[in-house]
């Protein structure tokens, strides 16, 4: 299933995604790390495909949300303005998760995971579960890609069982049964362990940004909550959170400026 659905179009996309296939879809998607295996596309991928996705997506999401504030069968339900503008803010900050994770977020609604709504639904409880989604969709990626790397390259001091000298660039006399370094095998093994170390390294890095990644985008979560409460009601430490990061915007917007143009 899952190379299958990483070529996917978006015609196709936009019909196994729709709100009456979803489920059927991600039918055996129930856990954050089910919905990681299930590898399916971005909604940021989806929105790159041509000119007109991004919208198809957008609409594809508003359509989840409409129909989640019906099910939900409370008074006040979500009105058009809300879930056009919830959709948007959670395409914008949570770009990167996938439809199979919008099918846990829902599932875990309707299981009744988020708790009573009393008689009320609101755009804001709707984006917390998606802020709470993501830092554990987050945690457990990091988790995932720590035990992979386990599994892959060990403590890096394993010998292998069917370990022999050949594996070090010697061949076996096959008369006197003496072992010789073997130079055309051993310059082979070394070309060998520099490509496995510049993939590590490689890995390494790509790690490295997309925690950085995370980190910003969870920065932004927590300003934006500071944002959407009153200045009165703000904690010393949520204002001096709120004025660290706008130094550091006015700072890296100094150093995108061109010289010529200050």
């Amino acid at each position: 299933m899952d190379s299958a659905i990483q070529q996917l179009n978006l015609p196709t996309c936009l019909q196994i995604y729709s709100p009456n296939r979803l489920f059927e879809t991600f039918r055996d998607v129930t856990t954050v790390k089910e919905a990681l295996a299930a590898k399916a596309p971005s909604m940021i991928t989806l929105t790159r495909t041509d000119g007109s996705s991004k919208k198809k997506i957008y609409g594809l999401l508003q359509l989840h949300l409409m129909l989640l504030s019906h099910n939900s069968k409370v008074k006040n339900g979500l009105t058009k303005m809300e879930i056009d503008l919830l959709a948007s803010d959670i395409m914008k900050t949570f770009y990167f998760l996938t439809f199979a994770d919008i099918a846990v977020v829902m599932r875990r609604f309707y299981h009744g995971e988020y708790g009573k709504t009393y008689n009320q639904l609101t755009s804001g409880d709707i984006y917390q579960w998606f802020e709470q989604y993501a830092n554990e969709r987050c945690n457990a990626a990091e988790e995932m890609s720590r035990r992979e790397d386990e599994q892959r390259y060990g403590d890096g001091y394993r010998v292998p069982e069917n370990f022999t000298l050949d594996m070090l660039g010697y061949t076996k006399d096959e008369e006197t049964g003496a072992w010789r370094i073997d130079p055309d095998k051993s310059q082979k093994l070394a070309e060998e362990r520099k490509r496995r170390e510049d993939e590590q390294r490689a890995a390494g890095l790509k790690k490295r940004e997309e925690a950085g990644e995370l980190q910003r985008i969870r920065q932004e979560v927590a300003i934006k909550n500071i944002l959407a409460k009153p200045e009165e009601n703000r904690s010393q430490a949520e204002k001096d959170m709120l004025t660290i990061y706008r130094t550091q915007k006015q700072l890296a917007e100094r150093r995108e400026t061109p010289s010529d143009a200050l």
